[in-house]
């Protein structure tokens, strides 16, 4: 009897319990465990993984601003990432109060107070012209989407309406339990049929029993009425108890249910879960404009091409010439199909995803060897191409170009004897020394920007 009761229990709670985990969210779940005078479980509120919990997040999109990657009505899986690059998608909230959760692209990734400093982020949803309007950072991002579900949303917007609720939760777990009664209560009479069978073979001469039969008239002179009661109310209690269970959880959630806002932002709306019965004081976020990165800006900061005898080989097949870009720009650049020629060879940075951050540098090289003669700070980019810069760049005079994945020219230099950047070209400089711009990305397209640098400081 005892498992069939646990049974009707775990039947009643269970699918109830996890329709209101996925509807409402985490918190509408624990704040049934709550009351406004006493914090049972201390969850409202709470960051999960304060308490060793780290449960993904689920969250309903409702407008097409992410079109066609997420569509409406999708639901998207949610979880934090120790790191986050241009490109990802992510879930965040702007205010910082749990009311308003956007799904947008991260479209630049910007240092502005430099590369040691926290990254702030500028996102912006497929489907939009323009950039979301206020930036973010690490704190206000909940976590990367993992999995995008089409079309549940609807059935989760379903559900949080009255009707939803009772038809996709209510409806089925009364069946659930009706069914799980039915079966403990037919246990229970089977099991009185047996013992009232055995007191009846009982000699009743030497047992004195004061009970009535159930075959005898009842006071209003009908047979079987204690029977007949005992089975109306084993009916009547197994109608009952669902219902009254179903009522009970309506009026428990009724008020998270009925309270749940969405919020705008931009031309995105976010279902928001929330158990608050006051709404929050909201602080006004400053409007800050976006940053344009359509057309960043890279400069060639550094020129190592006479290489000292003690820093590896100068050209040929183990060439450790290397160029030091920097990028002088708010946002992330990726350099994937860039290019650096000289006056005779064009030579690919790479044909996969690399990426110079905003006031950042990448050392371009043959091979990864060269790296091991200086000391290079991890923050910067090393790229190896597995190919001379050019055709090998000249002791006596050269140029470096910089091409974007367009073929048009970002930036140049040209040293020496080479006045295609311009007249005159920067000095010539002595065997162990380099070519670099004084200071840091200067950019007049005149000679001065370089300066003889030794020792150089790849980088830096």
């Amino acid at each position: 009897m005892k498992k069939y009761l646990v049974g009707g229990i775990l039947l009643f709670f269970v699918p109830v319990w996890l329709a209101l985990l996925f509807v409402f969210g985490q918190n509408t779940a624990a704040y049934l465990l709550n009351s406004k005078e006493k914090n049972i479980l201390a969850l409202k509120n709470t960051n999960p993984d304060l308490i060793g919990i780290n449960l993904p997040k689920l969250y309903l999109v409702q407008s097409g601003s992410m079109q066609p990657t997420v569509g409406v009505g999708s639901v998207v899986v949610v979880s934090p990432e120790k790191t986050y690059v241009n490109g990802d998608i992510v879930s965040f909230d702007v205010q910082g109060t749990g009311k308003t959760i956007i799904t947008h692209r991260i479209a630049y990734k910007e240092f502005p107070n430099g590369v040691n400093s926290d990254a702030v982020y500028m996102t912006k949803g497929d489907a939009n012209e323009d950039f979301d309007t206020t930036k973010i950072s690490d704190k206000n991002i909940i976590g990367k989407v993992r999995l995008v579900i089409p079309y549940l949303g609807y059935l989760a917007s379903a559900a949080k309406k009255p009707w939803g609720f009772i038809l996709l939760v209510i409806v089925p777990a009364t069946i659930l339990i009706y069914e799980e009664l039915k079966t403990i209560f037919g246990e229970g009479k089977r099991g009185a049929r047996k013992v009232l069978g055995k007191i009846k073979k009982t000699d009743l001469h030497s047992v004195s029993l004061s009970y009535p039969k159930m075959s005898e008239p009842d006071s209003e002179g009908k047979k079987g009425g204690n029977g007949k009661l005992f089975s109306n109310l084993l009916k009547t209690t197994a109608y009952f108890i669902p219902v009254f269970g179903g009522v009970l959880v309506m009026t428990a959630v009724s008020s998270s249910f009925l309270s749940d806002k969405e919020q705008a932002f931009g031309n995105f709306f976010q279902a928001a879960s929330t158990v608050d019965t006051q709404p929050p004081e909201v602080t006004p976020t400053p409007t800050v404009g976006p940053v344009d990165c359509s057309n960043p800006k890279i400069v060639i900061n550094e020129v190592y091409y006479d290489v000292a005898s003690d820093k590896g080989n100068d050209g040929g097949a183990d060439s450790d010439e290397w160029v030091e870009l920097y990028n002088t720009s708010d946002c992330d650049v990726d350099l994937k199909d860039w290019t650096l020629t000289d006056n005779n060879t064009t030579a690919s940075i790479s044909h996969s995803n690399k990426f110079i951050v905003a006031h950042g540098f990448a050392l371009i090289s043959k091979s990864a060897s060269t790296w091991s003669h200086w000391t290079v700070p991890s923050s910067a980019e090393k790229i190896e191409i597995g190919v001379e810069i050019g055709n090998g760049l000249a002791n006596g005079g050269d140029r470096v170009i910089l091409k974007n994945n367009s073929a048009v020219v970002v930036d140049q230099m040209s040293y020496g004897s080479d006045t295609t950047a311009y007249t005159p070209a920067s000095p010539d400089v002595a065997e162990g020394h380099s070519l670099s711009r004084n200071p840091l990305g200067t950019d007049t397209n005149t000679a001065a920007d370089f300066v003889d640098t030794n020792p150089p400081t790849p980088g830096v």
